[in-house]
Protein backbone atom coordinates (compact mmCIF):
# COMPACT_ATOMS: atom_id res chain seq x y z
CA UNK A 1 0.00 0.00 0.00
CA UNK A 2 1.09 3.07 -0.80
CA UNK A 3 2.93 5.39 2.69
CA UNK A 4 0.37 7.83 2.11
CA UNK A 5 -2.94 5.83 1.76
CA UNK A 6 -1.55 3.91 5.01
CA UNK A 7 -1.01 7.09 7.12
CA UNK A 8 -4.90 8.25 6.24
CA UNK A 9 -6.17 5.11 6.82
CA UNK A 10 -4.39 5.11 10.22
CA UNK A 11 -5.46 8.70 10.98
CA UNK A 12 -9.41 7.66 9.69
CA UNK A 13 -8.82 4.05 12.26
CA UNK A 14 -7.77 6.39 15.29
CA UNK A 15 -11.10 8.73 14.54
CA UNK A 16 -12.94 5.91 14.73
CA UNK A 17 -11.67 4.41 17.94
CA UNK A 18 -12.56 7.95 19.04
CA UNK A 19 -15.89 9.38 18.40
CA UNK A 20 -15.59 12.63 20.82
CA UNK A 21 -12.95 13.56 18.53
CA UNK A 22 -9.37 14.04 18.58
CA UNK A 23 -6.68 17.04 18.26
CA UNK A 24 -3.36 17.20 15.98
CA UNK A 25 -1.10 16.44 18.91
CA UNK A 26 -3.54 13.15 20.14
CA UNK A 27 -3.10 11.96 16.33
CA UNK A 28 0.82 12.70 16.08
CA UNK A 29 1.19 10.34 18.93
CA UNK A 30 -1.23 7.49 18.04
CA UNK A 31 -0.01 7.30 14.26
CA UNK A 32 4.16 8.26 15.21
CA UNK A 33 3.62 10.82 12.49
CA UNK A 34 5.28 14.50 13.35
CA UNK A 35 2.40 17.38 13.46
CA UNK A 36 2.87 19.04 10.32
CA UNK A 37 2.70 15.39 8.30
CA UNK A 38 -0.49 14.98 10.75
CA UNK A 39 -2.04 18.42 10.09
CA UNK A 40 -1.49 17.89 5.62
CA UNK A 41 -2.86 14.78 6.16
CA UNK A 42 -5.75 15.96 8.11
CA UNK A 43 -6.39 19.04 5.19
CA UNK A 44 -6.48 16.15 2.70
CA UNK A 45 -9.28 14.27 4.93
CA UNK A 46 -11.35 17.76 5.19
CA UNK A 47 -11.19 18.65 1.74
CA UNK A 48 -12.05 15.32 0.28
CA UNK A 49 -15.02 14.98 3.24
CA UNK A 50 -13.69 12.01 5.06
CA UNK A 51 -13.48 14.35 8.27
CA UNK A 52 -15.02 17.24 10.39
CA UNK A 53 -13.76 19.94 12.28
CA UNK A 54 -14.39 21.81 15.45
CA UNK A 55 -12.74 24.47 17.05
CA UNK A 56 -13.01 24.98 20.47
CA UNK A 57 -10.71 28.18 21.66
CA UNK A 58 -7.62 27.45 20.28
CA UNK A 59 -8.27 23.93 19.72
CA UNK A 60 -9.20 21.59 16.73
CA UNK A 61 -10.78 18.55 17.15
CA UNK A 62 -11.19 16.19 14.36
CA UNK A 63 -14.18 13.59 13.94
CA UNK A 64 -14.96 11.24 11.17
CA UNK A 65 -17.74 12.73 9.04
CA UNK A 66 -20.82 11.92 8.45
CA UNK A 67 -21.27 12.86 5.35
CA UNK A 68 -20.83 11.21 1.89
CA UNK A 69 -16.92 11.54 0.65
CA UNK A 70 -16.16 13.32 -2.21
CA UNK A 71 -14.31 10.25 -3.49
CA UNK A 72 -17.19 8.03 -3.04
CA UNK A 73 -18.86 10.29 -5.23
CA UNK A 74 -16.30 9.67 -8.18
CA UNK A 75 -16.40 7.32 -10.97
CA UNK A 76 -14.89 4.45 -10.12
CA UNK A 77 -13.52 2.69 -12.75
CA UNK A 78 -12.49 -0.49 -11.27
CA UNK A 79 -15.92 -1.82 -10.33
CA UNK A 80 -16.22 -4.41 -12.42
CA UNK A 81 -12.72 -5.69 -11.74
CA UNK A 82 -12.45 -8.74 -9.34
CA UNK A 83 -9.91 -9.04 -6.73
CA UNK A 84 -6.92 -9.47 -6.40
CA UNK A 85 -6.13 -7.44 -9.00
CA UNK A 86 -9.16 -5.25 -9.04
CA UNK A 87 -8.37 -4.55 -4.93
CA UNK A 88 -4.98 -3.35 -5.97
CA UNK A 89 -5.99 -1.30 -8.81
CA UNK A 90 -8.15 0.35 -6.21
CA UNK A 91 -5.18 0.92 -3.80
CA UNK A 92 -3.26 2.29 -6.77
CA UNK A 93 -6.73 4.51 -7.77
CA UNK A 94 -6.51 5.54 -3.92
CA UNK A 95 -3.77 6.73 -3.74
CA UNK A 96 -3.72 8.48 -6.84
CA UNK A 97 -6.50 10.62 -5.68
CA UNK A 98 -5.04 11.00 -2.12
CA UNK A 99 -2.53 12.84 -4.16
CA UNK A 100 -4.95 14.71 -5.86
CA UNK A 101 -5.98 15.74 -2.74
CA UNK A 102 -2.91 17.10 -1.13
CA UNK A 103 -2.29 18.75 -4.26
CA UNK A 104 -5.77 20.72 -3.85
CA UNK A 105 -4.98 21.51 -0.12
CA UNK A 106 -1.74 22.95 -1.38
CA UNK A 107 -3.22 25.37 -3.72
CA UNK A 108 -5.99 26.31 -1.09
CA UNK A 109 -2.90 27.71 0.94
CA UNK A 110 -0.93 29.35 -1.74
CA UNK A 111 1.62 27.08 -2.43
CA UNK A 112 1.40 26.55 -6.07
CA UNK A 113 4.46 25.17 -7.09
CA UNK A 114 3.95 21.99 -4.49
CA UNK A 115 0.55 21.82 -5.90
CA UNK A 116 1.48 21.41 -9.95
CA UNK A 117 4.18 19.49 -9.11
CA UNK A 118 1.54 17.13 -7.01
CA UNK A 119 -0.83 17.31 -10.00
CA UNK A 120 2.25 16.37 -12.53
CA UNK A 121 3.10 13.07 -10.50
CA UNK A 122 -0.52 11.75 -10.48
CA UNK A 123 -0.87 12.51 -14.16
CA UNK A 124 2.62 10.83 -15.10
CA UNK A 125 1.16 8.01 -13.25
CA UNK A 126 -1.65 7.54 -14.44
CA UNK A 127 -3.28 6.38 -18.12
CA UNK A 128 -4.75 8.60 -20.56
CA UNK A 129 -8.69 8.02 -20.37
CA UNK A 130 -8.38 6.90 -16.83
CA UNK A 131 -10.98 9.02 -14.65
CA UNK A 132 -8.31 10.19 -12.29
CA UNK A 133 -5.82 11.17 -15.24
CA UNK A 134 -8.88 13.13 -16.76
CA UNK A 135 -9.84 14.94 -13.41
CA UNK A 136 -6.00 15.42 -12.57
CA UNK A 137 -5.71 17.56 -15.53
CA UNK A 138 -8.51 19.46 -15.36
CA UNK A 139 -7.57 20.39 -11.89
CA UNK A 140 -4.04 21.06 -13.04
CA UNK A 141 -4.70 23.46 -16.00
CA UNK A 142 -7.17 25.24 -13.45
CA UNK A 143 -5.15 25.91 -11.27
CA UNK A 144 -2.65 27.41 -13.96
CA UNK A 145 -5.41 29.66 -15.69
CA UNK A 146 -5.81 30.98 -12.31
CA UNK A 147 -2.32 31.08 -11.49
CA UNK A 148 -0.99 32.56 -14.77
CA UNK A 149 -3.32 35.69 -13.99
CA UNK A 150 -2.37 36.86 -11.15
CA UNK A 151 0.83 36.63 -11.90
CA UNK A 152 0.75 38.68 -15.22
CA UNK A 153 -1.56 41.20 -13.82
CA UNK A 154 1.63 41.72 -10.81
CA UNK A 155 3.98 41.78 -14.41
CA UNK A 156 5.65 38.61 -12.74
CA UNK A 157 6.56 37.25 -16.40
CA UNK A 158 9.61 34.78 -15.21
CA UNK A 159 7.45 33.24 -13.25
CA UNK A 160 5.01 32.56 -15.86
CA UNK A 161 8.20 30.99 -18.02
CA UNK A 162 8.82 29.15 -15.12
CA UNK A 163 5.73 27.47 -15.00
CA UNK A 164 5.51 27.09 -18.93
CA UNK A 165 9.05 25.34 -19.05
CA UNK A 166 7.84 22.63 -16.28
CA UNK A 167 4.44 21.74 -18.01
CA UNK A 168 4.68 22.34 -21.90
CA UNK A 169 5.39 19.04 -22.43
CA UNK A 170 1.74 17.66 -20.21
CA UNK A 171 -0.27 20.50 -19.12
CA UNK A 172 0.28 23.63 -21.39
CA UNK A 173 -0.21 20.95 -24.34
CA UNK A 174 -3.78 20.53 -22.92
CA UNK A 175 -4.54 24.39 -22.81
CA UNK A 176 -7.33 25.90 -24.22
CA UNK A 177 -8.17 29.23 -22.66
CA UNK A 178 -7.22 31.54 -24.94
CA UNK A 179 -6.71 34.42 -22.47
CA UNK A 180 -3.91 32.09 -20.67
CA UNK A 181 -2.85 31.23 -23.92
CA UNK A 182 -1.76 34.53 -25.02
CA UNK A 183 -0.82 35.45 -20.98
CA UNK A 184 1.93 32.88 -21.85
CA UNK A 185 2.76 33.65 -25.10
CA UNK A 186 3.18 37.82 -24.35
CA UNK A 187 5.65 36.89 -21.50
CA UNK A 188 7.76 34.45 -23.70
CA UNK A 189 8.19 37.34 -25.59
CA UNK A 190 8.89 39.92 -23.28
CA UNK A 191 11.64 37.44 -22.13
CA UNK A 192 12.99 37.68 -25.55
CA UNK A 193 11.49 33.62 -26.41
CA UNK A 194 10.26 35.14 -29.81
CA UNK A 195 9.73 31.31 -31.30
CA UNK A 196 7.49 30.05 -28.71
CA UNK A 197 6.39 33.13 -27.55
CA UNK A 198 4.57 32.86 -31.41
CA UNK A 199 3.67 29.37 -30.70
CA UNK A 200 1.54 30.47 -28.23
CA UNK A 201 0.67 33.71 -29.49
CA UNK A 202 -0.74 32.39 -32.69
CA UNK A 203 -2.85 29.18 -30.58
CA UNK A 204 -4.54 32.52 -28.77
CA UNK A 205 -6.47 33.61 -31.52
CA UNK A 206 -8.13 30.54 -32.02
CA UNK A 207 -10.82 31.81 -30.08
CA UNK A 208 -11.95 35.18 -28.14
CA UNK A 209 -10.52 36.30 -25.59
CA UNK A 210 -9.85 39.97 -24.27
CA UNK A 211 -6.26 40.07 -25.95
CA UNK A 212 -7.87 39.01 -29.74
CA UNK A 213 -6.62 42.43 -30.73
CA UNK A 214 -3.16 42.43 -28.73
CA UNK A 215 -2.22 39.07 -30.13
CA UNK A 216 -2.79 39.61 -33.85
CA UNK A 217 -0.72 43.32 -33.30
CA UNK A 218 1.61 41.15 -31.41
CA UNK A 219 2.26 38.25 -33.99
CA UNK A 220 2.34 41.41 -37.16
CA UNK A 221 5.35 43.08 -35.20
CA UNK A 222 7.11 39.44 -34.06
CA UNK A 223 7.21 38.39 -38.12
CA UNK A 224 8.57 41.95 -39.17
CA UNK A 225 11.50 41.60 -36.48
CA UNK A 226 11.73 37.43 -37.86
CA UNK A 227 11.61 39.32 -41.39
CA UNK A 228 8.72 36.99 -42.21
CA UNK A 229 6.91 39.54 -44.40
CA UNK A 230 4.88 37.63 -45.89
CA UNK A 231 3.23 36.12 -42.79
CA UNK A 232 3.32 39.87 -40.84
CA UNK A 233 0.90 41.18 -44.04
CA UNK A 234 -1.19 38.28 -42.67
CA UNK A 235 -1.49 39.27 -39.38
CA UNK A 236 -1.93 43.00 -40.71
CA UNK A 237 -4.67 41.88 -43.08
CA UNK A 238 -6.72 40.10 -40.17
CA UNK A 239 -6.22 43.06 -37.62
CA UNK A 240 -6.99 46.16 -40.28
CA UNK A 241 -10.19 44.09 -41.45
CA UNK A 242 -11.07 42.68 -37.82
CA UNK A 243 -10.35 45.96 -35.71
CA UNK A 244 -10.53 49.13 -38.49
CA UNK A 245 -10.94 50.96 -35.50
CA UNK A 246 -8.31 49.52 -32.89
CA UNK A 247 -6.23 50.83 -30.86
CA UNK A 248 -3.03 49.72 -33.10
CA UNK A 249 -5.15 50.91 -36.37
CA UNK A 250 -3.19 53.84 -37.28
CA UNK A 251 0.16 52.13 -36.85
CA UNK A 252 -0.93 48.84 -38.96
CA UNK A 253 -1.98 50.99 -41.35
CA UNK A 254 0.90 52.66 -41.47
CA UNK A 255 3.34 49.61 -41.37
CA UNK A 256 1.48 47.80 -43.65
CA UNK A 257 3.44 49.91 -46.58
CA UNK A 258 6.40 49.11 -45.31
CA UNK A 259 5.72 45.16 -45.17
CA UNK A 260 4.77 45.69 -49.17
CA UNK A 261 7.77 47.68 -49.89
CA UNK A 262 9.81 44.65 -48.30
CA UNK A 263 7.68 42.12 -50.33
CA UNK A 264 8.48 43.92 -53.14
CA UNK A 265 12.33 43.99 -52.55
CA UNK A 266 12.67 40.44 -52.09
Amino acid sequence: MDPTTGALSLLLSNLKEHPRGMSVSDLAAAVGINRNTVSRYLDVLLVSGQVEMETYGKAKVFYLSQRVPIAAMLEDPFNELDPPDGAELKDKALASLVKVRIAQAYAKHGDWEKALATYHEVWRNTKKGDTIHHYTQVEAIRGIVERTRVLYRDSRYDQIYEIYTRYRGSFIKELQDSATLFIIGDALNRLGQTEEARTMLELSTRGDSIYKEQAFSLLFTIDIKRNKFQEALIWNTIYLSTYPDGKDARIMRERRGEVLYRLRRS
